[in-house]
């Protein structure tokens, strides 16, 4: 049976850039679609990234979302196979301060 879910990587107010806290993906890696959503756009320019890991510590990007300057939001879908731990970063410039919001939604295999 599966069921679908969101994993909400980072939902705050980003005033410099952030790498997110790390998440596990156990028994979770099927059909991921990465999701950015700004609101509460103020001034700057913001990358935001999903990335993930085999164990935690050392971290590739899965995916890479605009560069954004407005409130706004993006859709994407990997193209590689989810790694077993996931985290969203955001680099940020230009006197940055948005509300950013970033998750995974994913069918589980629960």
């Amino acid at each position: 049976m599966s069921s679908v879910a969101k994993l909400v990587l980072l939902d705050e107010t980003i005033t410099a850039s952030k790498d997110g806290s790390g998440f596990s993906l156990q028994n979770y890696q099927i059909d991921f679609i990465g999701i950015i959503k700004i609101t509460s756009y103020v001034a700057g320019t913001f990358v935001g990234k999903i990335q993930h890991s085999v164990d935690g510590i050392d971290w590739f990007d899965l995916l890479t979302f605009s560069s954004l300057t407005s409130a706004t939001q993006e859709l994407k879908f990997p193209t590689t196979n989810v790694l077993g731990h996931v985290r969203a970063i955001v680099t940020a410039s230009s006197t940055p301060n948005a509300h950013i919001f970033i998750a995974l939604n994913y069918r589980t295999s629960k």
